[in-house]
């Protein structure tokens, strides 16, 4: 990510995440941005240049930016990685019997649009 992409994306994470708290914890949206905020300055307190945080951009040649990944250490223990936040512009494909990805998948706002069986002869 360069310093002009993290200057565009920072402010749309904070106010996704102030979303995302005011609607699970409820309350004032004005205390769910400033606690987003708060949140993004405790996590990346030196921006891009944050130590062992990643931040990338995916794109896709002759279609453009596709969506990002951030990625560091975990707040809770430097010795696990933790993955804060994906977007990706597109579908994907999962095994059918993997819950926790369809589980993960589904909570991020992906609707199964497809299913294709097999069955050996």
């Amino acid at each position: 990510m360069t310093a002009e992409e993290y200057h565009t994306w920072l402010p749309w994470i904070i106010d996704g995440y102030a979303k995302e708290v005011a609607e699970r914890v409820g309350g004032d949206p004005e205390a769910a941005q400033a606690r987003s905020e708060a949140s993004m300055q405790e996590l990346l307190p030196g921006g891009l240049a944050t130590p062992d945080h990643v931040l990338l951009i995916g794109e896709e040649p002759g279609v453009g930016r596709i969506g990002y990944l951030w990625f560091g250490p975990s707040s809770d223990d430097p010795r696990r990685a933790w993955l804060y936040d994906i977007f990706t512009g597109g579908g994907l494909n999962v095994v059918a019997h993997n819950d926790v990805a369809r589980h993960l998948y589904e909570s991020s706002g992906y609707d199964e649009v497809a299913r294709q069986m097999h069955k050996d002869l």
